[in-house]
């Protein structure tokens, strides 16, 4: 994997921008949320298996701490600003071979290091909102840290997360992508 620097220019200007859409669109939902409504805990039961007082109370609390640490967290990229970068391999037969290992990749964030997220060239790459948005990849990174809400890769993309709902709502509770899809569809209504 490569070495992240931190964004600069346009990069980090457009990181930024997600970066503090993030956190309005969390408060944003989880007044929502505390509205109680229909409409609300349907979105709830559709992502998370169950709206019970309890599962509300869980994402609400989820949401509110990843609120809380967003404009906490530096951005860095895993390429030099330019889209180029490329990592020499070696083969099994000590031949080099380039790869491209910032053009597939969203998102990520180590586990012991609560102070950046890395951003790959599929984030810059992504829509500022919507389905895999730029916004969503922000909450779904911060939702990782144990401080907000400790969450896994147990399932990705919108089908998996759904049935993972029906099928363990106690691992949708865990589950980032979840959380992730739950913002893109309340912020599309």
């Amino acid at each position: 994997m490569a070495t992240p620097v931190p964004c600069a220019d346009s990069d980090l200007t457009s990181a930024q921008i997600a970066q503090s859409d993030a956190k309005g669109t969390l408060n944003s939902a989880i007044n929502f949320l505390n509205g109680n409504d229909a409409n609300s805990t349907q979105l709830v039961l559709r992502w998370f298996g169950r709206n019970d007082q309890a599962t509300v109370a869980t994402v609400v609390s989820v949401l509110s701490r990843t609120s809380g640490w967003v404009a906490n967290v530096s951005l860095y990229c895993l390429y030099n600003n330019d889209g180029s970068l490329t990592e020499p391999i070696t083969a099994p037969d000590g031949s080099i071979v380039l790869t491209d290992s910032a053009g597939d990749t969203y998102a990520y964030v180590l586990p012991g290091d609560l102070t950046k997220i890395n951003l790959g060239l599929a984030f810059f790459n992504a829509p500022a909102t919507g389905t895999n948005s730029k916004l969503g990849a922000i909450i779904h990174e911060v939702t990782h840290f144990f401080l907000t809400g400790n969450t896994d890769d147990i399932r990705y993309g919108k089908n998996q997360c759904l049935q993972l709902a029906q099928q363990e709502p106690d691992s949708a509770l865990k589950n980032a992508d979840s959380y992730e899809y739950f913002i893109e569809e309340w912020l599309a209504q």
